[in-house]
Parts: C-alpha cells; sequence; structure tokens
C-alpha cells in the first residue's frame, strides 16, 4: 500500500554514464561543454540530486555515481557545502578529485560501468535504467518495495551499442518517464518528484 512508503529511509542512487568525458582534470572551468566534453551534463545531474530541494527524500539517502570513458566512477553523496553553489562550483569539485585532492562527499574508483552496476545489485538495490519504451516509472515505483533502488542514465547521445548489450546481458529492466528524450539531470529530478508525488498520494 502507498501508506506504507517510507520516505525516510527511502534510498535512491543514479548511475550516469559518460562514455566520452575523459577521466583527467585537463578542462577549464569557463568552458565546461567544449573542454570538458559536456562536463556540464554532469554538474546538473549532480545538481538535481543535491540541489534541487528534494522534499521526502533525504539528501542524504541519495547517491551518485558518474562513469567516465569506462575507466573511472566518481561516487558523490550529500554535503551541506554543495547547496546553491552551481555548476562552476561542482566542475571544481570533481577537476580537484580527478588531480588526487581528497574531497569528503566525493570518492574515486576504478571501476568501469559493469563494477559499478555490480556494485550497485550487491548492496541490495534494484537496478532499473531509463529508456522511452520501458515500463512506465509510476507502475515501478508502486510495486517495488520502494526501499532502495538504482537508476540508470545516459548522457546526451544515449547509451551506446557496448553499454546496451551489457543492460540485456544483466537482465537490467526499462523504465520510462514518457516518449520525449531528456537530458539526465530532468531525468533525476523526474524520478524523485514522481516518486515523491506517489508518496504523498
Amino acid at each position: 500500500m502507498v501508506c506504507q512508503m517510507a520516505s525516510s529511509t527511502a534510498s535512491f542512487s543514479f548511475i550516469h554514464v559518460f562514455p566520452r568525458i575523459p577521466a583527467k582534470p585537463k578542462f577549464h572551468l569557463k568552458d565546461l561543454p567544449g573542454s570538458g566534453k559536456r562536463i556540464d551534463i554532469l554538474c546538473r545531474g549532480l545538481a538535481a540530486c543535491f540541489d534541487w530541494a528534494p522534499e521526502l527524500i533525504s539528501r542524504t539517502n541519495i547517491e551518485y555515481y558518474a562513469v567516465l570513458s569506462d575507466k573511472i566512477t566518481m561516487k558523490f553523496t550529500y554535503s551541506p557545502e554543495c547547496i546553491g553553489k552551481g555548476e562552476t562550483w561542482w566542475a571544481s569539485v570533481i577537476q580537484r578529485v580527478l588531480s588526487g585532492v581528497n574531497v569528503d562527499f566525493c570518492g574515486k574508483m576504478d571501476w568501469n560501468l559493469e563494477t559499478t552496476m555490480k556494485s550497485t545489485t550487491q548492496d541490495n538495490f534494484d537496478l532499473y535504467v531509463l529508456d522511452e519504451k520501458g515500463t512506465p516509472i509510476d507502475t515501478v515505483l508502486q510495486h517495488s518495495n520502494l526501499s532502495q533502488n538504482s537508476f540508470m542514465v545516459g548522457d546526451h547521445r544515449g547509451f551506446e551499442l557496448d553499454t546496451r548489450e551489457l543492460l540485456r546481458d544483466m537482465n537490467v529492466q526499462q523504465v520510462s518517464l514518457g516518449e520525449t528524450s531528456y537530458l539526465g539531470s530532468h531525468c533525476i529530478a523526474q524520478v524523485i518528484s514522481n516518486y515523491e508525488r506517489i508518496s504523498k498520494s
């Protein structure tokens, strides 16, 4: 029943796949789309998780994984200092971490996408991939255990062939926000919004 949804304990993780963003800190903060190979989209994904004010889901129960060039995975968790800082601030954090600087709310692992996906499922998260042709996400949210859910999103070009093959091999269920394609940050915001709307109903 919907009334049993415990928003205080619901946990969400998002795996954002960036095959073209290099796993190096060599980009210019004044030219994030160009020099960073659309690293601005990554920064917006972070803002959607931690800075766009989810109401029912605690920010401390959200994790964001950015998989860069299928070589490095960056894991972000909530920190109060991230509120209201904007894309350039997020990019500077990414740059520092990729340069080897320790940041409390961001870790860097030598994980490719498959390792990141398996790590998520081993932590007992139900893994889904956002796709326009998938099952409507509200159906999934209403019938899942709603305690730990992980959603994969692609970059502005979608998923590459090898990623799609991996998704098939791992039998990851497709869920949909509708027939329209959105940037990853919008998808993340919509997942959070849909969960909170269902929780209130």
